[in-house]
């Protein structure tokens, strides 16, 4: 039975490698990038040599396989990107947050958000806390980016009294 288990685990490691791979492939074939999403999702019209620096800044002029590999090679180290919100403007992400509330969205699980994305949730919704829903992760520590469980009280303490102060409840 042990061997069995440990075949069928090993197993799985070319099918989630073919996963990975096959959806790299099938967004590459979409014909879009994330710089064109971008452009297209804040409507900001960009010229093409702001999408060429900025498809270069990203890596996305480089060869499909290279950055499959690079990817990957982050995936496997726990490093998944960088993140589209916390590069926008402060604005413009606070106008989508009070955009998606006004459509009906009143729950944002803030698992992901970072120091600098925190705060916008509660400039955004600090006229509607009251009608808002916040899950928030106690072991994260909001304020590095460091996302890891802790059971230290002072760190809790601390980590809770910071989050109620950005989301300005």
């Amino acid at each position: 039975m042990k061997k069995y288990v440990i075949r069928r685990l090993l197993l799985l490691i070319p099918i989630l490698l073919g996963i990975t791979f096959l959806s790299f492939a099938l967004m590459r074939i979409a014909g879009s990038d994330a710089v064109l999403q971008q452009s297209e999702v804040s409507g900001v019209a960009l010229s093409p040599e702001v999408i060429a620096a900025r498809r270069a800044e990203l890596g996305l002029d480089q060869p499909f396989l290279a950055q499959y590999f690079r990817w990957l090679g982050g995936f496997l180290t726990g490093d998944l990107g960088t993140s589209y919100i916390s590069e926008t403007p402060e604005k413009e992400a606070v106008s989508a947050l009070a955009y998606a509330y006004e459509n009906g969205i009143n729950y944002a699980d803030l698992a992901t958000a970072g120091a600098k994305t925190f705060g916008y949730y509660g400039t955004a919704f600090a006229s509607v806390r009251k009608e808002m829903f916040y899950q928030v992760h106690f072991g994260a520590n909001y304020e590095t980016g460091e996302y890891g469980w802790t059971t230290d009280l002072e760190t809790i303490k601390r980590q809770v009294n910071w989050q109620l102060k950005e989301l300005k409840t």
